[in-house]
């Protein structure tokens, strides 16, 4: 999934992305055209309205906040706070006015740790490791 967008300063920009894959390593880069764009991860389950994260903490598990330059967050199956069959709720915080690039990128890792107590399934072409 790529999104281009703008933000203004002091402003929001939201997104949500839906993670069904139980061994997915996600990244979400944000490249910044102009300005000064700032990202921030949190997750939602269940049928109740969203709250998306913002910059005050407690309001989001992932951020980052790099000045000038790319922010890149990897979210791995084996990170605590990595959900499935949820919602990532993105937002794109304009430090100062901003245009970005949002991308969000889903792979399997190479190497599946399996986890305790958690069911693990991975579906395999014919002749694959």
């Amino acid at each position: 999934m790529v999104i281009l967008g703008h933000v203004e300063q002091d402003s929001y920009s939201y997104y949500k992305y839906r993670n069904n894959d139980p061994t997915a390593v996600l990244t979400v880069t944000l490249t910044q055209s102009f300005g000064d764009p700032d990202l921030f991860i949190d997750t939602h389950v269940g049928d109740e309205k969203p709250i998306f994260p913002t910059i005050h903490y407690g309001t989001f598990i992932w951020s980052s906040r790099r000045s000038y330059s790319n922010d890149v967050i990897v979210i791995k199956y084996d990170d605590p706070q990595f959900c499935v069959g949820c919602d990532y709720l993105l937002a794109v915080y304009g430090y100062k006015n901003s245009s970005y690039t949002l991308s969000i990128t889903s792979a399997e890792d190479e190497v599946i740790h399996l986890l305790h107590d958690r069911p693990q399934r991975l579906l395999l072409p014919h002749g694959g490791m």
